[in-house]
């Protein structure tokens, strides 16, 4: 296969309030070891009780008890869509929030192209989220634009 982009990957993203995010193919790459039940594509977030696995088909956790917690009025609560097709659809229509708004999609893309400069790079990298710029590198730095071809510019 010819291909200038990642067919295997398993990227971790450590937050600071504790919380580590693992993204990861579809089960082609070496496996997490805290990862149970075969979970492939998708992602899993770690926390001090557990994980918690999210793909397009399912939710899964560990333990499994995780997935039965009632959550209080003061909790987050997340949106629930069973089709982003169609629930975008609708907000244009009834000019209501989406299911994934875009502030939410800009920061899932910011996500990926952070993942994509660490796996080119090789190398963990630390992310200043306030100053949208990697601590203390300049290598990384420069990867987070890239020319514009002629005639675009901005």
């Amino acid at each position: 296969m010819l291909t200038d982009c990642a067919v295997s990957w398993q990227v971790e993203n450590r937050y600071a309030n504790g919380v580590t995010l693992v993204h990861m193919d579809d089960g082609t790459s070496k496996k997490h070891p805290l990862q149970a039940g075969g979970h492939g594509h998708g992602v899993m977030f770690l926390g001090t009780e557990g994980w918690v696995h999210v793909d397009r088909q399912a939710v899964d956790a560990h333990p499994a008890s995780l997935l039965q917690t009632k959550l209080g009025p003061n909790d987050l609560h997340l949106f629930k869509s069973d089709n982003h097709g169609v629930n975008f659809i609708d907000a244009v229509k009834g000019r209501n929030k989406p299911a994934a708004p875009i502030d939410i999609a800009v920061r899932t893309d910011t996500l990926c192209n952070l993942q994509l400069i660490a796996a080119n790079l090789r190398r963990k990298l630390r992310w200043d989220s306030a100053k949208e710029q990697f601590l203390k590198d300049d290598e990384a730095n420069a990867l987070l634009d890239r020319p514009l071809r002629a005639p675009w510019k901005i």
